[in-house]
């Protein structure tokens, strides 16, 4: 034990104290150095059993609680003084060097910063004007010089810097200065240290003068393999992201090229379902229901109306003049005479320019359209030569020039014509059908006077 009364003057005493070994006999030390460098003076006693932890310090003229308070790291309250008011000479202050398993001592001048949202070392070293090393040395836990925690605790030596080092189970305060080459007493200085018994397992001790540079190059190291792994992960994650963008692009065309053979299928299943065929056969039976409905209906017209039409018929061709889309009169001049009608049995669908279907207006229908049923003979309306014979411009279909005249059947099944070749009024061109832009079994009848179409109701008997 520490004999009953300890008054060193000065820090040399306490490196002296600290190079002798611990006996639990008293130890009689030698009269004080008379050294000039000013210090508290401590009066210890005897610790108890029920006092451990405690130490008793005897102030002299001027001092306050307050600066024991900070030279042994504890709080101001835990003395039961007011710490700022000056206490007489002689006063004997309690000073609990630890108030339960968690105390720590911290040496004067350091500070707790709990770290913010976007905190590093760097960014605390800035905001307390110093460098990162310096807070580092501060900190030797530290793992990262970018990871921290909100709430965390990082030490901020605000008075002297160096090495803050954490006594472990063994060590002292001599044996820690010798292993880092520090002067002792210059750490007892800066720590406020007057007695080896003020630190111990658990307490921090600031080094002057050491830095810990081998420690920041290795978070400096550290860092810096992160960020090389992070520029990998990263340029990974791109990588993969094209590489799905690539097959995401490939799955989307071959599913379009997959879901367009699948319609062609469906469409060529339909062609030969009975469904189609059926329908098919209705609209037939339809077709030839309006057909016989007109024909009655023209029976029942009579006399009258055909009247009217060969009369109308006879002046225009007297006169020999046909209007245009445009009004311009143009004269014809059929080499096989008369015009007659294509079909003997039929129905009178889409007139000349009628805008009746969606194609006829978005293109100008320069015809007639003669409903009749699959298979209805067509005939040649007037003689003349076939300039074309096959498929075209309306399907299936056969031109025939007559003088300064074209006519055009169109959409048919079959032909029954060659190019070239001379045909007579009423004779055999092919059949009614529904190829090329069709909605329904007709013939498409178009006449055109030098190259220009004209409406054919105009020449027909």
């Amino acid at each position: 034990m520490v004999s009953s009364l300890f008054r060193p003057r000065g820090l040399a005493a306490l490196a002296l104290a600290c190079s002798l070994s611990s006996a639990s006999a008293e130890i009689s030390l030698l009269p004080p150095l008379d050294l000039s460098s000013p210090a508290l003076t401590f009066r210890l006693q005897p610790e108890s059993s029920n006092e451990r932890g405690v130490v008793h310090v005897t102030l002299q003229q001027g001092e306050r609680a307050r600066d024991v308070a900070a030279a042994y790291g504890v709080g101001a309250a835990e003395l039961g003084v007011d710490p700022d008011r000056p206490q007489p000479a002689g006063a004997v202050l309690r000073v609990p060097l630890r108030s339960g398993p968690q105390a720590r001592r911290l040496p004067p001048g350091v500070q707790v910063y709990r770290a913010r949202a976007g905190d590093t070392l760097e960014k605390i070293a800035r905001r307390f004007q110093m460098s990162s090393l310096a807070l580092v040395s501060a900190n030797l836990e530290r793992q990262s010089l970018d990871d921290l925690s909100i709430g965390e605790e990082i030490f901020v030596p605000s008075m002297s810097q160096g090495l803050v080092v954490r006594l472990k189970d063994g060590q002292d305060l001599l044996q820690l200065s010798r292993y880092y080459g520090a002067d002792v007493v210059e750490v007892a200085r800066v720590n406020a240290i007057n007695s080896p018994t003020e630190v111990g397992v658990g307490d921090y001790v600031l080094l002057p003068g050491v830095q810990a540079t081998r420690h920041m190059n290795e978070l400096l190291e550290r860092r810096e393999r992160a960020q090389e792994n992070e520029r990998r992960r990263e340029a990974l994650a791109r990588y993969e992201r094209y590489v799905a963008y690539q097959k995401g692009v490939e799955r989307r065309r071959l599913q379009a090229k997959y879901e367009a053979q699948a319609r062609f299928e469906r469409y060529q299943r339909w062609l030969r379902s009975p469904e189609r065929v059926a329908l098919q056969e209705k609209y037939d039976r339809q077709a030839r229901y309006q057909q016989d409905l007109a024909r009655r209906a023209q029976e029942k017209a009579a006399a009258l109306a055909q009247a009217e039409n060969e009369k109308a018929v006879t002046s225009e061709l007297q006169d020999s003049a046909l209007r245009t889309p445009t009004g311009v009169l143009r004269r014809a001049a059929f080499h096989g005479g008369d015009v007659s009608w294509p079909m003997r049995n039929f129905r009178l669908t889409s007139r000349f320019g009628e805008r009746d279907i969606e194609f006829h207006q978005q293109f100008f229908h320069g015809g007639i359209d003669l409903a009749a049923p699959y298979g209805t003979p067509i005939y040649a309306a007037t003689a003349g030569v076939i300039h074309q014979s096959g498929h075209g411009d309306y399907g299936l279909n056969v031109w025939v020039g007559s003088g300064n005249a074209m006519l055009i059947y169109g959409h048919m099944s079959r032909t029954a014509v060659t190019s070239g070749q001379r045909v007579e009024r009423g004779q055999l061109l092919g059949y009614v059908g529904c190829t090329g832009v069709c909605t329904g079994p007709h013939l498409h009848f178009e006449v055109r006077i030098d190259n220009t179409p004209v409406d054919p109701i105009g020449l027909l008997p």
